[in-house]
């Protein structure tokens, strides 16, 4: 769900950006393209930094969190309407559209890892396989539903603050839930280890008992 939701939160604004930017503050393509141009650098270079740090101690889990509340904030602070003011200036939507982009990087190189680990298959390739077939299903679901809900939601309301405001309530309902599906597998995956901890304590203190009968 983490991988569907940063996809989804890309494109729900991406796409959207432009007629946003040109409804609100008269922009052309031109400036629209150049945004995304931006963002997308500032995408690039959020992956590679929090990547190298991740590799090295960095908890994801936490960078996950952190992912998701820039992503959930940049969303929510694009169109400010509903607060009472306006920016003064297209360049601050799209300063925020970057922190979206951000946001989603820094999920994006968390959600396969921990997929991965929590799989727990004895085989890692091949739970990386499976593990990345389903995150980039997910991607994909999330760029598809990303549009369509957006534009149902502005065709409803006719307003960009309140599909952008709907949108960082859902993900911040599914961080929710990804953090309590998530204690909840390590519970499950902690009870199974001292399961067979104890087993296998079990078996080591028969073993002598066995050899002494034979």
């Amino acid at each position: 769900s983490s991988g569907i939701n940063a996809e989804y939160g890309v494109t729900f604004v991406g796409n959207f950006l432009g007629v946003y930017l040109k409804s609100q503050y008269q922009q052309k393509v031109k400036t629209t393209g150049t945004i995304l141009m931006l963002t997308g650098i500032f995408y690039s270079a959020t992956t590679l930094v929090f990547g190298f740090f991740t590799d090295r101690g960095v908890s994801r889990s936490k960078t996950l969190i952190v992912g998701f509340c820039i992503l959930s904030g940049g969303t929510l602070l694009v169109d400010t309407s509903l607060f009472g003011f306006v920016w003064p200036s297209f360049i601050y939507p799209g300063f925020m559209f970057g922190l979206v982009e951000i946001g989603s990087a820094m999920i994006q190189i968390c959600v396969l890892p921990l997929l991965v680990f929590h799989d727990r298959e004895t085989d890692m390739e091949r739970s990386t396989e499976h593990m990345t077939g389903v995150y980039n299903a997910g991607f994909f679901l999330g760029a598809f539903i990303g549009p369509a809900v957006g534009s149902a939601i502005l065709s409803a309301t006719n307003s960009f603050a309140i599909a952008f405001t709907v949108y960082a309530a859902v993900m911040i309902l599914i961080l929710l839930f990804v953090g309590v599906v998530r204690c909840k597998v390590t519970n499950l995956l902690t009870v199974a280890e001292k399961e067979q901890s104890n087993k296998s304590t079990l078996t080591s203190e028969k073993a002598p008992l066995l050899k002494g009968v034979g």
